[in-house]
């Protein structure tokens, strides 16, 4: 997830969240950017389930796959 490609297409996701009011979407772009490994992680397990760095389809599989703690944290899983 370090190369310029990678990078290119985070931001565009990331873009793409921001501009949707995906505000948890943007945000774990944002933490992949910034090299936190879990996101880095999240974002590759999904990338690898999709094939491809379509926002909308990556969005659909990070709703499909991620699920809401009732303290409001997010726990991710990779199961769908």
């Amino acid at each position: 997830m370090t190369n310029a490609i990678d990078t290119a297409a985070i931001e565009a996701l990331r873009t793409f969240a921001l501009t949707h009011g995906e505000l948890a979407f943007a945000h774990l772009c944002t933490a992949a950017l910034a090299g936190e490994p879990w996101a880095v992680i999240r974002m590759e397990d999904v990338v690898m389930l999709c094939g491809t760095f379509e926002p909308a389809i990556i969005l659909d599989v990070i709703r499909t796959t991620d699920t809401t703690r009732p303290d409001g944290a997010v726990a991710r899983a990779f199961e769908i």
